[in-house]
């Protein structure tokens, strides 16, 4: 019974003393996942002549921070509140930019998820094709960006909050984004 007990505090300890850097560098809440997801697509660099490699990059961030959180059975409410915080806290311009760099990254993950073999060298020579790899061959993973994507597209719908400025922007729904 001791020698359980000393092996188990034994591994507690080695546990205890392992740096887990993945872990330290993502965000705590759903508040600053949301931040960072807006900041990565509002920076996004659309029409550079290294734009499609860029694109694959932020499109394997906020892929990572779908799945990092958990967001393949988000608590919807919470979720949809954090990105309303963030996204209203943002200038009109980065607003705009935002949903520049979302509409880019969207349509790439759409491709990917029709045929991602067809743009897995995209994603390697981007340097990111682990991560691609880990969402596009993982259910749940897959459904992590879907749920972050779909929140995203309803973005304060019901709040009554101008969410796109595209004039033209209206979806398959028919509800207008402006």
């Amino acid at each position: 019974m001791r020698r359980a007990l000393a092996i188990i505090l034994a591994l507690g300890l080695f546990l205890s003393m392992l740096s887990f850097p993945a872990l330290a560098e993502a965000p705590a809440t759903v508040q600053e996942l949301s931040e960072e997801y807006f900041a990565v697509l509002y920076r996004l660099e659309i029409g550079t002549a290294s734009a499609a490699l860029k694109t694959a990059i932020a499109a394997s961030q906020v892929c990572d921070f779908a799945a990092k959180h958990g967001l393949y059975n988000p608590d919807e409410e919470m979720l949809q509140a954090d990105l309303l915080t963030a996204y209203i806290d943002m200038s009109e311009d980065d607003q705009a930019a935002f949903w520049a760099g979302f509409d880019a990254v969207q349509a790439l993950l759409d491709d990917c998820l029709k045929d991602y073999e067809a743009k897995r060298p995209l994603f390697e020579d981007a340097g990111v094709v682990e991560i691609m790899d880990a969402v596009m061959y993982d259910p749940l993973n897959r459904l992590a960006w879907e749920n972050l994507r779909d929140h995203t597209l309803t973005l304060g719908i019901n709040e009554g909050v101008i969410v796109k400025t595209d004039p033209a922007a209206e979806d398959e729904s028919g509800i207008d984004h402006q």
